[in-house]
């Protein structure tokens, strides 16, 4: 249904606006949770479009505690 209504162009726009208006915490939670389940050559891709500080904070803190928090037991 996205495809049909949306191009792709429009679609990360609205995904961008989006993302910006997350908090900080709201990041650090979302984005290892996506990238969870994420092919590996488009988590590539999503990484190289964000600031070195977010990768950096994603790769050694954001994404650890992530995997180590027991979400659903």
């Amino acid at each position: 249904m996205i495809e049909r209504s949306f191009t792709k162009e429009e679609w990360h726009d609205l995904s961008m606006r989006a993302f910006e208006q997350l908090d900080k915490d709201e990041v650090s939670e979302l984005l290892p949770y996506i990238f969870e389940g994420a092919p590996k050559d488009r988590v590539s891709v999503v990484l190289k479009s964000l600031p070195v500080p977010v990768r950096v904070l994603n790769r050694f803190w954001w994404t650890p505690r992530y995997a180590r928090a027991r979400r659903w037991e």
